[in-house]
């Protein structure tokens, strides 16, 4: 992994770049729940982070990680193309609005997003849909050692799927 990053006083930027270049990639296998290993991997990509200071009080936050290709090396389909690796998304993103210490409490809405990505690695019509939630999350400091929390996950009670499968039954 390779980057920069930028900081100034209400403002800071991450920039960098990876390649992973794993021994194995970790495969789940459905119809037993266990995991197989599938040979040597490598991805690559880009990821990009900020967060901007308004005021005091108020910040907003972002990052996007966004793979640019995932495939088995040394390994081709029948008509010359790379083998990719599936069910994986390649773009992840989130975003905030932190609130700091007012009357002491302090908030967080967070939004977190996961693109849609191919469940079949011969066929790119077979997709996951990908997801946007939104989360919250507010404490209230009752002394300098007390505080209490709350926390909503999916405050827009969103229906998605964490995880998504396409698989032929053994």
């Amino acid at each position: 992994q390779a980057g920069t990053s930028l900081n100034y006083r209400r403002l800071s930027f991450v920039f960098s770049t990876f390649l992973i270049d794993r021994s194995n990639e970790q495969v789940y296998i459905p119809d037993d729940g266990s995991i197989e290993l599938a040979g040597r991997s490598r991805s690559y990509g880009i990821e990009l982070r900020n967060s901007f200071r308004l005021n005091r009080h108020v910040s907003l936050n972002a990052g996007i990680t966004q793979v640019l290709k995932a495939y088995y090396p040394g390994e081709f389909t029948p008509d010359g193309r790379r083998v990719i690796v599936d069910s994986a998304p390649h773009t992840v993103a989130n975003g905030a609005v932190v609130i700091d210490e007012i009357r002491g409490f302090n908030f967080t809405l967070n939004w977190r997003h996961i693109s849609k990505y191919r469940l079949d690695g011969e066929d790119p019509s077979v997709t996951a849909a990908g997801h946007d939630v939104v989360d919250l999350f507010v404490s209230k400091r009752l002394k300098k050692w007390v505080s209490v929390n709350l926390s909503i996950d999916n405050l827009l009670n969103k229906r998605y799927y964490e995880t998504q499968n396409y698989f032929e039954s053994r």
